[in-house]
């Protein structure tokens, strides 16, 4: 997953394109998929792997964000196979493994590198467009929204330490969480890791770029 500042400086890239007209629910929706880890609900019900088939032109904004969502995630990790493969020798990147925890301390820098780059700030009231499209508890959804109004609250102040938090109250732990802080430290040291990652969000857009049947 990429994290929340750059889903949201994605989805208002494209928001034009498709035709948004109710920012709040966008906004809320393009962030929506990632609140299974606070919900527990299984990935494949927030992640469905046949997005791409889903009808643009009839559905609601919240849905148009969702969509976005799971392309901007589709996309990154295809540049970061291509930039960082050192981190997917391992094998299969799961929650907890070597290689999770070295692609989430990437997305962490990214995240810091879009802030630089897009005020996040003006969107954070948007989170308060909350639906439950897959019957979770609701406080369990204002949780997460909350955990992300928190964290980005002053994004010009943000550390590695404030990322580190997020995450374990995400719901992935404190250990694991102290793991990815620990790894993005020692990432953000390696000018060439760093290069590659001020890069990264340039190429995805032009990749969305290319993708001209996607979005009509």
């Amino acid at each position: 997953m990429a994290l929340e500042a750059t889903h949201i400086r994605f989805a208002i890239e494209l928001k034009d394109k498709l035709q948004v007209e109710d920012t709040a629910r966008y906004i809320a929706g393009t962030l929506y998929p990632d609140s299974r880890y606070k919900t527990a609900l299984p990935r494949k019900f927030t992640h469905p792997p046949d997005f791409k088939d889903w009808n643009l032109l009839n559905a609601d904004d919240f849905k148009k964000g969702w969509f976005v969502h799971l392309l901007c995630d589709q996309i990154q990790a295809g540049i970061f196979n291509k930039k960082f493969p050192q981190f997917f020798l391992t094998g299969k990147i799961e929650l907890g493994n070597d290689g999770w925890i070295a692609l989430t301390a990437v997305k962490v820098l990214q995240d810091l590198e879009d802030i630089k780059k897009f005020d996040v700030k003006p969107y954070l009231p948007n989170l308060a467009s909350i639906e439950n499209r897959n019957n979770e508890k609701r406080e369990l959804l204002v949780k997460f929204y909350k955990n992300v109004i928190d964290t980005y609250a002053n994004p010009s102040k943000l550390t590695l330490e404030n990322y580190r938090m997020k995450l374990a109250q995400l719901g992935i732990g404190e250990d694991l969480a102290a793991k990815v802080q620990k790894k993005a430290e020692q990432l953000s040291n390696d000018k060439g890791i760093t290069k590659s990652v001020r890069a990264v969000y340039a190429e995805m857009m032009k990749k969305f770029g290319q993708m001209t049947d996607l979005i009509n």
